[in-house]
């Protein structure tokens, strides 16, 4: 499948299976002829929670601005400090979930990740690739010292509202630079399956997936 990344994509490529599919192995290869090599920081597979409802009007996606401007209270002039990057961010409500969700899917989600562990937020499947690329997010959605639960809105339904930041790392040794520095790293032990969900919109989707293979 031809893929599309870039700066706005911070690196990412998303592929989205149309329909279920059960396998044991996952095999895949990576190739683009006009690179003599290619740089994977983090490289997952696995299921994803389908939504029975959509996400609550109200989504708000954007960037969560880490870039400093210090003013000198006495002469007025100002001293940038850009970030390295500026990690994208989405917060969204889910309003209508089933009583199944909360209990399966949901439940399953904050006891997997906490908020030590992320997952692959996907707002929109219907997207392009290269907008897909743009808009999902591989963050935490679960917060230090939060409630994580689901709200009872109405006696069939539950509801939970999220706030995910995009997980970025620079690779070993970088140092403070005004130019962007989008890399994601992790050491991950080899051998080590680690449960990590995904989230996303009705026709998104949101589920556990694992460590396809020893990263770094």
């Amino acid at each position: 499948l031809p893929a599309h990344t870039g700066d706005e994509a911070n690196g990412n490529v998303v592929l989205i299976r149309s329909g279920a599919a059960t396998a044991r192995y996952l095999l895949g290869d990576v190739a683009d002829a006009s690179m003599a090599t290619i740089d994977i920081g983090l490289l997952v597979a696995g299921p994803l929670w389908r939504l029975a409802r959509g996400m609550a009007y109200g989504v708000r996606e954007g960037r969560l601005i880490l870039d400093q401007r210090d003013r000198n209270p006495l002469t007025g002039a100002e001293f940038v400090v850009p970030a390295l990057a500026n990690p994208r961010f989405a917060a969204f409500t889910l309003p209508a979930l089933s009583r199944a969700e909360a209990a399966d899917a949901h439940r399953d989600l904050v006891r997997r990740l906490g908020a030590a562990r992320d997952a692959l937020w996907i707002p929109e499947t219907g997207d392009t690739r290269a907008e897909t690329n743009r808009r999902a997010i591989w963050g935490a959605v679960n917060q230090p010292g939060e409630e994580a639960a689901a709200a009872r809105g109405s006696f069939p339904l539950l509801n939970r509202s999220f706030r995910s930041v995009e997980r970025l790392w620079a690779p070993t040794g970088v140092s403070a630079s005004p130019a962007p520095c989008p890399y994601r790293r992790y050491r991950i032990p080899s051998g080590r399956p680690l449960p990590w969900p995904g989230l996303a919109h009705p026709t998104g989707e949101f589920a556990p997936a694992a460590c396809a293979g020893p990263l770094w």
